[in-house]
């Protein structure tokens, strides 16, 4: 089955579409978590809501859905809100985005803390030993954009298979012309 260009385009654009929607689903259990160092730079990181808390700069910080605002992610083609939250380097909490003041820590229950995220950083990395042998359905959404891209190098791929094939018959064609017009001339040669 030949498909021309334009089939071949519009499948193109449906495909990215797809891909966007899918991305943006995907979306719909997580939380964007900005973290704001010392020095006023920012990290940005996806965090899902049920796992109640998220490391930056070795430090675990407790997500808070009340605390959330939203936020207009561009996912591909697709503008999309997500929740966001943002911390800073001095509390473990969210900035309360009523108020944006930071809810503070006292230095003992600070020490504690960083004892509690020591002994949760190590049960941490042994948990990901283990999920990394369940993480095969994550496989899939990971291989996803490879996908994708090798789909999108088939089609270019047609594409030019089927560009060759219509230049090789208009030449085969302008070559019957050619030679029609010749058996005509000899044609009336003869009469």
């Amino acid at each position: 089955m030949a498909l021309s260009t334009s089939q071949m385009f519009i499948i193109l654009i449906v495909g990215f579409i797809v891909y966007s929607i899918y991305k943006t689903w995907k979306l719909k259990d997580y939380i964007y978590c900005t973290f704001i160092r010392q020095d006023r730079t920012e990290i940005n990181k996806y965090a899902k809501i049920s796992q109640g808390k998220i490391e930056f700069d070795n430090g675990f910080y407790n997500l808070d859905v009340k605390r959330t605002t939203l936020k207009l992610v561009w996912n591909g083609i697709i503008p999309t809100w997500v929740r966001c939250l943002k911390f800073k380097f001095d509390s473990n909490k969210p900035i309360d985005p009523t108020t944006w003041n930071n809810t503070y820590d006292k230095p003992e229950d600070r020490k504690a803390l960083n004892r509690t995220e020591a002994i949760q950083s190590l049960m941490n990395k042994q948990n990901t030993i283990l999920s990394a042998k369940a993480g095969k359905k994550s496989m899939l959404e990971g291989l996803m954009p490879v996908i994708l891209i090798g789909g999108l190098l088939i089609l270019g791929y047609m594409v030019y298979q089927q560009q060759a094939k219509t230049d090789m018959l208009g030449m085969s064609i302008n070559v019957l012309q050619e030679q029609n017009i010749k058996l005509q001339k000899s044609i009336e040669l003869i009469k």
